[in-house]
């Protein structure tokens, strides 16, 4: 290889010769060759395990470690269900190969792909966690739990509950918690789902862990695991196994974290106040699933949330919540809504937003209480306009927003889904700042070439063109006459087209090809000469 003689001193004494050839080799070859090269010699298996153990989407291979561990499948209706059964000689054997590839452990995902993952005995590791003095994975820093089968009546809460006690470590940076549906007697009203248990259990753990003047009390709406429900499990687990999930450590160095809107949406909102506490947190992520909108949500008059609160928040990302209280609860608080560079806001779609007040108090709600974003994602429906057609166009949101913010990515996913008429607000402002644009109104061409004058340095756009009869026209229109380019810039767009509902199957694949005789590719290219990258669909 040419140059390796100078790069590496071509001496067989150096150190980082070994290293750095593997290293090479490892890159280049499949995970089985990988496999099989660390367990050639000792040497490479040194060298290779903590590589191919730093991040591990198997948790069953983790847990075939422990002595006496059965793992087995049932088939049944096109699913496959794994069962995992610890057993009692994981107490008594030796534990010499687990520990080998726990502490190389940097990122776990705990991922039911095939079907649900069954786990027995679990309540037997506790005891094993405090022989040990430590957590089963000192080293985690970052912790996936995705259990995507949120409507499995089968689910036993304490099963999930014990996926994130088990592995939980002080080490943890990151986590990410999905929905974790129980039984429907579980919840707070009949037939209703109760919240995410991991959630809960992470909020009543954190709040513990404050001391002094930080003590919070929080309401009876986060007491799990309930006695309820550990009455009715029916898998004979321990009394002390259970006290145990409650001295699980405070993940008090988390700088991102994912979990279900039920953690923070209950009671009068303690949980908001729990994890402003945390003096580390970049990133909160707060999701809902649409099995669980039937959450009674916040009951009464909700708790300020201290200045002081979310010290390092500048990620936030809220979706598909039920409700506008939520939104806004968050920017209603000067320390949460303050420091953001970054904001993403789903509302649920199921519910349009009435346009006034998305007009007049969301958005400047957004701009006054967040001026340092620059990056901002929302989504929302929007009930259509009046019948006098009086209502705010969705175009004028739009650059109320890039006059009000230094906007450098903007996807903006509002209004009814339907192309207005041809009118277009005139703007003479450009806005330089702007690179990356995600527009959900369907534009016609007339109107697009508006708003591509006002973004010079564009590089990556997603846009809806609306191509009836008349946009069509406009777009052929357009190219037939001599006009300056929008932007000289490197631009990739992706553009659907609307519009075409009575056109026939030709008449569409025509609009969809990339051909120099179709209009609108001729359109797009008139606008943005050094286009670079063009998808119609």
């Amino acid at each position: 290889m040419p140059g390796l003689e100078t790069a590496a001193g071509w001496d067989v004494r150096n150190p980082l010769l070994f290293p750095e050839l593997a290293h090479l080799v490892y890159e280049w070859i499949s995970r089985r060759d990988r496999i099989n090269l660390a367990i050639s010699c000792k040497a490479l298996f040194r060298l290779l395990i903590p590589w191919l153990w730093r991040r591990l989407v198997n948790v069953e291979a983790l847990l075939r470690l422990i002595p006496g561990t059965v793992v087995t499948r049932e088939y049944r209706d096109h699913r496959v269900t794994t069962h995992i059964k610890i057993s009692e000689s994981a107490l008594t054997e030796a534990w010499e190969r687990f520990w080998v590839y726990a502490p190389v452990i940097d990122e776990l995902t705990i991922w039911e792909h095939d079907g649900p993952l069954a786990l027995y005995g679990w309540d037997i590791l506790p005891a094993k966690r405090m022989e040990s003095e430590g957590p089963l994975l000192p080293n985690l820093r970052v912790l996936n739990i995705f259990l995507p089968n949120p409507t499995d009546p089968t689910i036993d809460p304490i099963g999930q509950l014990a996926w994130f006690s088990l592995f939980s470590s002080p080490s943890i940076r990151s986590l990410r918690l999905r929905n974790y549906p129980t039984r429907s007697n579980y919840g707070h009203s009949p037939g209703s789902k109760s919240p995410s248990p991991s959630a809960l259990l992470l909020l009543n753990t954190l709040a513990k862990s404050f001391n002094g003047s930080q003590s919070i009390a929080l309401s009876s709406y986060y007491d799990f695991p309930t006695a309820d429900m550990i009455a009715s499990t029916g898998s004979g687990v321990y009394t002390e196994y259970l006290d145990w999930l409650g001295r699980l450590p405070a993940l008090i160095h988390l700088t991102h974290l994912n979990l279900c809107s039920c953690a923070v949406s209950g009671g009068l909102g303690e949980g908001f106040i729990v994890l402003g506490h945390l003096p580390h947190l970049e990133m909160l992520e707060i999701t809902e699933n649409s099995s669980l909108r039937s959450n009674p949500g916040f009951r009464g008059e909700l708790l300020p949330i201290p200045s002081s609160l979310y010290p390092c928040l500048q990620k936030l990302r809220i979706e598909s919540t039920p409700t506008n209280r939520l939104f806004y609860h968050i920017w209603g608080s000067v320390a949460m809504a303050s420091k953001l560079t970054k904001a993403s806001i789903h509302f649920i779609m199921d519910f349009p937003i009435v346009r006034d007040e998305f007009v007049f108090t969301i958005i400047p709600l957004l701009c006054n209480k967040s001026p340092k974003l620059v990056d901002l994602n929302i989504c929302a429906e929007l009930e259509p306009n009046n019948v006098n057609n009086t209502g705010t166009p969705e175009t004028e949101m739009l650059f109320e927003l890039l006059r009000r913010l230094s906007l450098s990515s903007l996807s903006f996913r509002v209004g009814t889904g339907k192309a207005t008429e041809s009118y277009f607000p005139h703007c003479p402002l450009a806005f330089p700042l702007l690179a990356h644009l995600e527009l959900r109104v369907p534009l016609y061409p007339a109107q697009l070439r508006v708003l591509a004058a006002t973004l010079p340095n564009i590089h990556d756009l997603k846009i809806t063109l609306w191509l009836d009869s008349q946009g069509v026209g406009q777009a052929r229109e357009i190219v037939s006459k001599p006009n300056e380019p929008a932007s000289l810039k490197s631009v990739s767009a992706q553009v659907r087209l609307e519009g075409l509902s009575n056109a026939g199957s030709d008449r569409m694949a025509y609009f969809i090809t990339e051909d120099k005789t179709n209009p609108i590719a001729r359109f797009l290219k008139f606008l943005w000469p050094n286009l670079n990258k063009l998808v119609i669909h």
